[in-house]
């Protein structure tokens, strides 16, 4: 089986997330980024599991910055 999951049509434009110190949540939350802008406090947590996972992300064409 699979799931599709749709956008809200009138949802939020901008949000920003915790990570809370979670790889697997900096990861999860960054596939917002599809629907709206997000900041995610704590990104570089990524680098325990993925450190080019934003890398690969602007590779797919999605806009990553990173600001301190």
């Amino acid at each position: 089986g699979h799931i599709v999951v749709h956008p809200l049509g009138d949802g939020p434009k901008s949000a920003i997330f915790s990570s809370h110190h979670d790889h697997r949540v900096v990861m999860s939350l960054s596939l917002l980024a599809s629907t709206m802008d997000i900041a995610i406090e704590g990104a570089e947590d990524v680098n325990k599991s993925f450190p080019s996972f934003f890398k690969e992300l602007q590779n797919l064409g999605m806009e990553v910055t990173y600001e301190e």
